[in-house]
């Protein structure tokens, strides 16, 4: 079974978000080893770092190309490590809502599930209190990301990616 402190938790995206949610994740859990980068330069920290669970940011600077590059970064994550590795997608921008949804399907064309996310974080809307922050909801998403891990080392059913039968 894997341990919290055995974990790498890989934060991808915008240097604020990754800082802020890096230091949250520290905090929280004093053991856990956090790496970040922008998230063009993910795909060799995760070859480096080799994450289980790995969080990136959908925000303001997300393009049409950052995106293309990211499904093909999921794509090639889940082919070489499988269901090794939980994946929190954060959406940190309402106005690109559509690219989070868009990662759900493997192919524009159809509606075949990617199973490339296991979970979606996303800003609260500022008008409605009570819910948790991104990074408060990042620390969380990771503490749930750790029980699954830890079930799936126990040989327990994982839990579906978002999209998939189950």
């Amino acid at each position: 079974m894997t341990k919290v402190h055995e974990l790498v938790v890989g934060v991808y995206g915008s240097p604020d978000t990754t800082r802020r949610i890096a230091a949250a994740l520290g905090a929280a859990i004093p053991s856990l080893r956090v790496t970040s980068s922008l998230l063009t330069e993910a795909w060799g920290d995760i070859l480096t770092n080799r994450p289980a669970i790995v969080l990136f940011e959908i925000g303001y600077r997300y393009t049409d190309r950052t995106h293309v590059a990211l499904r093909e970064l999921l794509a090639q994550l889940r082919e070489r490590m499988g269901k090794e590795a939980y994946t929190i997608a954060a959406l940190s921008d309402p106005a690109k809502l559509f690219f989070g949804g868009d990662l759900l399907f493997r192919d524009e064309r159809d509606f075949h599930p990617s199973g490339w996310v296991d979970s979606f974080i996303a800003t609260p809307p500022s008008l409605i209190g009570g819910i948790p922050s991104l990074v408060e909801q990042a620390v969380h998403a990771v503490k749930l990301a750790h029980a699954e891990m830890s079930g799936r080392a126990q040989g327990k059913i994982p839990l579906p990616s978002l999209g998939e039968k189950g």
